[in-house]
């Protein structure tokens, strides 16, 4: 009898796959990578907590009933109460299940616990090896291909063609906008997007610097920049770019920290620059350090004055908010490098920059100063491969200068004439506010034969019928009923129920009057005295003989109440 094996997977040779695929398979191998990552940390954790618990059950080993010890309500609260009896312990068996246990139980299943939870991080440890060995192959296939391709390319600066078509030392067009309210800005440098947002609130210096003020910088790298964002996860490369921003801003001192103090020692303004990645597609840091500048810039903080005891901060209608004090734009210009640095490739996008040796990233001002300079990679460079970048720097920094210049300059003067700035309400194209006409949409329906119904008059009923068919679409028909004969009947109708109940209403009513005189007669003759008057006084009551003709009552005498009618008879 024969068994046959079972064929082991085989995989996809990496020289076989493109450019691309390598990319995309390395971007899938970085997050497998930290979610194994983020499960053997977690997995530590419990671990840690496991043991803590052991020591917990050595530690109320020696208490004794009545013992008083602090007893956990939460993570972070915890309760004085006394131990009704120390030889028994809750336990938590599952996420928020606990059961009741002797020592020598929970500390058995604390055991256990912590063998399953060694060999899961052994596992996973195991796994986290292999695909860093996979990361560092797919990388080293990925490097191996593109230096192959760029290879068999002719590095001549005449022959090379860029994506989007541009040469090699021009840069991507530069949209710059500034918000309705003050302090935000968003810039744009091709598909590259980033927004910046400015405020200040009031804190208390460090005792190293008690009379200068705060400048903090806080990225956020939107999933929907990249894919390979996570929310509220900055990474290695948001990292970066914070610290770059704050090397640029903050270190070159363009911002006079000083004039944001308010009282030496106790306070001091503290302003807060927030930059945005909305969209990524290269220059990231270019693009959020024109913003994050154009956001300061635009940014005026409230005024304040000064009394014995007490800060006053007024608004913007009681005084005019004031300015930063800024001395100087560091405008930065990212520079891509070829062949070891005798090509420079300037403003690269997102795919650009997956060819490139390394890059160079230059910040000046337009007083031709440099404010920073970062290398991404080790690559050697000639002094005067850096001057040639930093020349193309220096160009760019005073263009761009002007440009914020000139858009601070024109809010500036909208305001002041009492006039609000239209802010980013102007980055909207008009393709997305409006639509085309919608194509009418019908439905139709099998044409059905009804027999029309004989229409059921009623005393409101209107005197136009229309029969409809709503499922036989083109086969209406209309039959108008004549208009004269209707009211004609309506009226006749009308008229006959109108007199039965004036009929019926009055038989009522001369039944109900002939028993009311019937009984006030007889209660004034009950009180009539024989004795006092000599005439007989005889009461008739005239009325119809007939229940449907009308009532007459007959009165001789006005002064008869009631309708009464006397007579005298001698004796």
């Amino acid at each position: 009898m024969s068994f046959r094996m079972a064929e082991e997977p085989k995989g996809v040779p990496l020289a076989d796959l493109s450019l691309q695929q390598l990319g995309e398979l390395q971007k899938n191998c970085e997050q497998e990578l930290t979610f194994f990552q983020e499960s053997f940390n977690a997995l530590k954790g419990l671990l840690s907590r496991n043991e803590k618990s052991v020591s917990a059950l050595d530690d109320v080993k020696v208490a004794t009933t009545g013992h008083t010890a602090l007893i956990p309500l939460s993570e972070s609260l915890y309760i004085r109460a006394e131990l009704s009896d120390p030889s028994k312990h809750m336990v938590e068996i599952g996420t928020g299940y606990f059961v009741e246990l002797e020592r020598e139980k929970a500390k058995a299943i604390f055991d256990r616990k912590k063998e399953h939870i060694s060999k899961q991080i052994e596992t996973v440890e195991g796994i986290l090896k292999e695909k860093r060995r996979t990361r560092a192959y797919i990388s080293d296939a990925f490097q191996t291909k593109v230096q192959a391709q760029l290879a068999t390319m002719n590095t001549h600066c005449s022959h090379l063609q860029r994506f989007d078509f541009r040469s090699l030392e021009e840069f991507r067009d530069v949209k710059l906008v500034v918000g309705s309210e003050v302090g935000t800005a968003i810039c744009t440098i091709g598909n590259t997007k980033v927004m910046a947002a400015v405020s200040a609130q009031i804190a208390e210096p460090s005792s190293m610097r008690p009379n200068k003020g705060v400048i903090n910088i806080d990225v956020d790298l939107s999933p929907m920049a990249n894919v390979s964002n996570e929310h509220d996860r900055l990474g290695s490369k948001g990292m970066e770019l914070i610290r770059l921003l704050e090397l640029i801003i903050r270190d070159s001192r363009c911002i006079d920290v000083e004039s944001l103090c308010i009282r030496a020692g106790s306070e001091i303004w503290k302003v807060r620059v927030d930059v945005r990645i909305l969209d990524e597609d290269g220059s990231l840091l270019d693009c959020a350090c024109l913003a994050a500048i154009t956001a300061l810039q635009h940014f005026k903080r409230p005024n304040v004055s000064l009394e014995a005891h007490h800060t006053l901060i007024y608004s913007e209608y009681e005084k005019a908010p004031v300015p930063l004090n800024i001395y100087h734009m560091p405008i930065c210009t990212t520079i891509g490098l070829l062949d070891k640095g005798q090509m420079v490739v300037i403003d690269p996008t997102e795919k650009e920059a997956a060819c490139l040796d390394g890059s160079i990233v230059v910040a000046c001002n337009k007083r031709r100063e440099v404010c920073a300079l970062h290398q991404s990679t080790n690559l050697v460079l000639t002094t005067k491969q850096i001057e040639r970048c930093v020349k193309l720097a220096m160009a760019r920094a005073e263009a761009l200068t002007a440009v914020v210049s000139s858009i601070i300059k024109e809010d500036r003067q909208e305001r002041s004439a009492f006039k609000r700035p239209d802010g980013f309400a102007i980055t909207t194209p008009s393709l997305i506010l409006t639509t085309g006409t919608a194509a009418s949409r019908q439905i139709k329906a099998p044409v059905t034969k009804r027999e029309p119904e004989s229409p059921q008059r009623s005393l409101y009923q209107p005197s136009v019928i229309i029969n409809e068919n709503p499922l036989s679409v083109g086969s209406v028909k209309q039959e108008e009923v004549d208009e004269d004969e209707l009211l004609a009947e309506q009226l006749t109708t009308i008229q006959n129920s109108v007199g039965q109940v004036a009929v019926t209403d009055n038989q009522s009513t001369v039944m109900s009057n002939r028993k009311r005189e019937v009984e006030e007669v007889n209660n004034l003759l009950e009180g009539l005295d024989d004795s006092e008057e000599d005439e007989e006084i005889q009461t008739m009551i005239l009325g119809p003989s007939e229940p449907g003709e009308n009532t007459k009552m007959v009165v001789e005498e006005e002064a008869a109440p009631m309708g009464l009618v006397k007579r005298k008879k001698k004796k």
